[in-house]
């Protein structure tokens, strides 16, 4: 398994973390600006902290990089990966600035180099499932919901640096419509103007809910509804309403309803071990085609730019 570098070492690059070396890779270096936290995240991966990101890039031994940075941190940490020719790995979202994503996504095509975005939601091991059903009776409508608690991380709640909760985490929502429902012709959004309580003391400017009524080429449609006004996660889901079949899809079952017939089936394999053995492997040769390569995941984030950009720019009668 490859040797694997880590630049942020945050919450979400420790759950990244345990994937990989669940996986069998091992974690030689780690850079994040907060040098106390890269020191912590070291020890616990018998890494070891690089002072600078030019440091740990000097490293030999690292095969792959997993980015696991803020949504406005992005940028030069990518071109001085595709200037060294270095596979990696990122978290989504990608930059809020679209320009920045789409140059980033130009130089990789052009370095020809091998990346991954993590939308994990496409690595439940369910979603196979979906998919065939849908074979049978595409879905005529989907309903998307993200309704959850307001993060604390300082950057979370600024418009500006994470681009909002529909950019943020709804992404993941909108990512598996594009897959299951096709490409997105047109867009219709709202945002309420009102900031979530647990943001105003911190300067916060995102909204406290969204919603959007999205359509597909296929001629289907998807309703997307969000807030982060509650206490903790209360629905993250998918539904999808098909001829005399409605599945929803969540992290953690797939329920389908089919007539009188109600079907549970839990999704029993993490996906981000399943997302990062993938990645893992496509770097020492095997398939890459369940990726989620950055120009592919682009194609996502700019629909969730589109729906956060058209839900703010919208007037009332």
């Amino acid at each position: 398994m490859p040797n694997v570098g880590f630049i942020g070492a945050g919450f979400i690059a420790s759950r990244h973390a345990a994937a990989v070396t669940a996986a069998g890779a091992r974690i030689v270096a780690v850079h994040d600006v907060d040098h106390a936290k890269a020191f912590a995240f070291a020890e616990c991966n018998r890494a070891i902290a690089s002072n600078s990101l030019s440091d740990l890039l000097a490293t030999e031994s690292i095969d792959a990089v997993f980015v696991c940075v803020p949504p406005d941190a992005h940028g030069a940490v990518e071109q001085a990966l595709v200037d060294r020719r270095v596979p990696f790995f990122v978290e989504k979202p990608l930059p809020p600035n679209l320009d920045m994503a789409r140059a980033i996504s130009a130089s990789i095509d052009r370095a020809g180099l091998m990346t991954s975005v993590g939308y994990h939601w496409r690595h439940l091991d369910r979603l196979e499932d979906v998919r065939l059903m849908l074979a049978e009776s595409p879905a005529h409508m989907a309903v998307a919901q993200w309704h959850d608690g307001f993060p604390t991380v300082p950057w979370w709640g600024c418009q500006a640096r994470s681009g909002g909760q529909v950019v943020e985490q709804a992404t993941h929502l909108i990512d598996l419509c594009r897959l299951l429902l096709g490409e997105v012709v047109g867009i219709r959004a709202l945002s309420s103007r009102s900031v979530p309580t647990a943001g105003r003391a911190t300067g916060a400017d995102v909204a406290s809910s969204s919603a959007a009524l999205v359509e597909f080429a296929t001629g289907s449609i998807a309703v997307l509804a969000s807030s982060c006004t509650l206490p903790r996660r209360h629905t993250v889901a998918l539904e999808l309403i098909c001829e005399g079949r409605a599945i929803t899809l969540t992290e953690d079952v797939m329920t389908v309803v089919d007539g009188a017939r109600t079907v549970r089936l839990m999704c029993d394999r993490d996906p981000f071990a399943a997302q990062a053995e993938t990645f893992l492997r496509a770097l020492e040769g095997g398939p890459s085609d369940s990726l989620v390569s950055y120009t592919d995941a682009l194609l996502s984030h700019e629909v969730a730019v589109a729906i956060a950009d058209t839900a703010r720019g919208a007037r009332k009668l």
